[in-house]
């Protein structure tokens, strides 16, 4: 069952989604006890699988902001880049001095920004950030 569900959906985190819904449907039986048991292991598959992913094509936009910058303001807005963990679009930022570019973790919810040593220390987004 849940092997078919992620050989038949191409959105890993999607398949995760599924596949704990499935999980959760099936009749409280001692049959499925091990499978109860071990769904934790599965439920976090689409978010290992789409975060490098995504988090390379961010660097890879962040380099190429910065290298467009040269001196002058970064752009107010950017073309969407698709975000395949939590739907939409990436967050993109422009910041005094900089800019930060980033997608939400796990909890799904914008934290403000990817985690830093000085503020945002309990954030759960992931990206890249750029102070100037």
């Amino acid at each position: 069952m849940v092997q078919k569900i992620f050989e038949s959906e191409p959105d890993m985190m999607l398949a995760g989604q599924k596949a704990d819904a499935a999980i959760e449907a099936l009749p409280p039986k001692d049959s499925h006890s091990f499978v109860r048991l071990i769904s934790p292991i599965w439920g976090g598959v689409g978010f290992g699988w789409e975060k490098p992913k995504l988090m390379r094509t961010i660097l890879l936009k962040s380099i190429d902001l910065l290298i467009d910058h040269q001196g002058k303001e970064f752009p107010k807005t950017i073309p969407d880049i698709p975000d395949p963990i939590v739907g939409g679009s990436v967050t993109y930022k422009r910041t005094a001095k900089g800019f930060m570019l980033y997608s939400f973790g796990k909890n799904m919810k914008d934290d403000g920004g990817p985690r830093n040593k000085t503020v945002r220390m309990e954030s759960d987004d992931f990206g890249f950030e750029y102070e100037g």
